[in-house]
């Protein structure tokens, strides 16, 4: 779930820094660096940090991934690109086809050529990628 707070990631300047926000992630700019967390007034504040953001609220349940219907489909479309699709095949002999990309052969007298499928887990992540809402 989002954080709702108001400004929850806005970058705010040092002086709109106050006892009530307590500790904040702390920045640098340019930035070269991770942020610095905690609060100015402690002993361990390094003092050059300009800026700060607040720390992001925790989901409210950790254990869910939220992901995007356009993340599943490259997930899909990466794993796929690790099969061949037997696009470029030939004729070997009387009784063979040849896939020429991968070497794959089939004969006519034990089922013959196959089509390509994709595999049951890429099926599986199409059909979970249209289930995703936007």
């Amino acid at each position: 779930m989002p954080d709702t707070r108001p400004d929850a990631g806005a970058l705010k300047p040092l002086k709109d820094w106050h006892e009530d926000l307590g500790d904040v992630l702390w920045w640098t700019f340019p930035i070269r660096e991770a942020p610095w967390v905690g609060c100015p007034l402690t002993t361990t504040w390094p003092g050059y940090h300009t800026h700060f953001t607040l720390i992001p609220e925790p989901p409210e349940r950790p254990d869910e991934v939220l992901v995007s219907r356009q993340a599943l489909l490259a997930i899909a479309n990466q794993a796929e690109g690790n099969f061949c699709q037997h696009e470029n095949t030939k004729r070997g002999g009387i009784i063979w086809t040849i896939c020429e990309d991968c070497g794959q052969k089939w004969a006519d007298d034990q089922g013959g050529f196959k089509p390509y499928e994709p595999p049951a887990f890429v099926v599986a992540l199409r059909a979970l990628a249209e289930s995703v809402e936007c």
